[in-house]
């Protein structure tokens, strides 16, 4: 019988507690927090529950938000359901933060039909920020094709010519393979390119790519597959630049390691969505404030960083917005956001033709079990 959590039903009042003529903006959302994502859910919804407490006590908005999440255990078939209930029994008025790429698509399909719009869902398949899906869609992290990219751009100015791309059978990694096939095409590098199946060995995989020997290897796969891929190469005395996607988790295989073996290799690299939390950008100050005004005793860590990052944008917006009284007003209102800071480097701007949030990664070098910043 499938769990189903309804967790986090919680209305904030935000400015003035609660004053007449203060809009109540219903948010509702759909995650696995149980499934194989459960405790990495947790802790997002730990950090935009922060960017909303935090919203409630300075006084960030001047609507009142009500946030209702339900646990779908990463099934799009849970997710879909949930959709629903959100939308025609809790009359949301938008959907955010949904994790993982089915899902995400899944809910993205329905939009149109439930006159509803999606909020930054934790994915970053390439067709919800271009394209049909993406209309009804607005977008915060980078891509899986922008961060990948930003990758191979690297390792050709790092001096490779012969670039392999080891990358998941599934979404994600195609996105990821045709990201470096572009840029292989434009850039003019040899392109080399090892898909992995949730059945494949991937000792057989390292060893080809060692006995074709490309100068750098851009990994798109799951840690676990990582792990075995990094040890195989150090077996084999084999050491390419390395470029990690940011679900490889190439910094945690490393320091799980007995010797930490990253100055072995030719260059490790790796990307990610926000930057670290030894950053000094405003974003990573306001959070680390955040997490010892309002959760005393606790420590700020990266995960929950990322929640509290689309919690803070979304009020960002939120406050910026003028009277809506459905999805559409809503999406036409957020089209015209313009140079929205966000606490880093960049702006977010949105259009009629734009939902796209950020588009540029962070990138690292992993360099004495420390990582640092690449400044492009």
């Amino acid at each position: 019988m499938r769990r189903t959590l309804a967790l986090l039903l919680f209305a904030l009042s935000l400015l003035l507690p609660c004053v007449a003529g203060s809009k109540v903006v219903k948010i509702g959302g759909s995650m696995g927090l149980t499934g194989p994502y459960g405790p990495e859910a947790e802790v997002l919804v730990s950090g935009i529950k922060l960017a909303f407490m935090q919203a409630e006590k300075e006084h960030w908005i001047k609507d009142r938000l009500s946030f209702v999440l339900y646990d779908d255990g990463y099934q799009v078939a849970n997710t879909v359901t949930n959709l629903y209930k959100l939308i025609n029994k809790d009359r949301v008025d938008l959907i955010f933060a949904v994790l993982g790429t089915p899902n995400a698509i899944a809910v993205a399909e329905r939009l149109s039909e439930l006159r509803s719009v999606m909020f930054f869902p934790i994915t970053g398949f390439s067709q919800l920020y271009r394209g049909e899906l993406s209309q009804r869609v607005f977008t915060l992290l980078p891509s899986y094709e922008d961060e990948v990219k930003q990758l191979t751009d690297l390792a050709f100015k790092n001096g490779a010519r012969k670039i392999a791309v080891v990358y998941t059978s599934n979404l994600y990694g195609f996105d990821v393979y045709n990201a470096v096939k572009e840029k292989a095409e434009s850039l003019k590098f040899k392109f080399l390119k090892y898909p992995v199946g949730r059945n494949d060995d991937i000792r057989l995989i390292a060893d080809q790519i060692v006995k074709d020997s490309p100068d750098a290897v851009i990994i798109a796969i799951p840690g676990e597959y990582t792990s075995g891929l990094v040890e195989e190469f150090l077996k084999k005395k084999f050491y390419p630049a390395l470029y990690g996607e940011f679900f490889s988790v190439l910094p945690i295989v490393f320091s799980d390691m007995e010797e930490e073996p990253s100055g072995k290799f030719d260059g490790v690299y790796v990307g990610m969505f926000i930057p670290t939390l030894d950053e000094n950008y405003p974003l990573i100050r306001e959070y680390k404030r955040a997490v010892s005004r309002y959760k005393p005793g606790s420590f700020p860590n990266y995960p929950e960083l990322q929640g509290y990052f689309m919690g803070r944008v979304l009020v960002q917006i939120l406050s910026r917005l003028g009277t809506w009284n459905n999805a559409d007003e809503l999406i036409k209102q957020v089209e015209t956001i313009k140079n929205l800071d966000v606490g880093l480097p960049k702006k977010i701007s949105y259009g009629p033709n734009d939902h796209v949030g950020l588009t540029k990664v962070f990138i690292y070098q992993l360099k004495n079990q420390s990582m640092v910043p690449v400044k492009k």
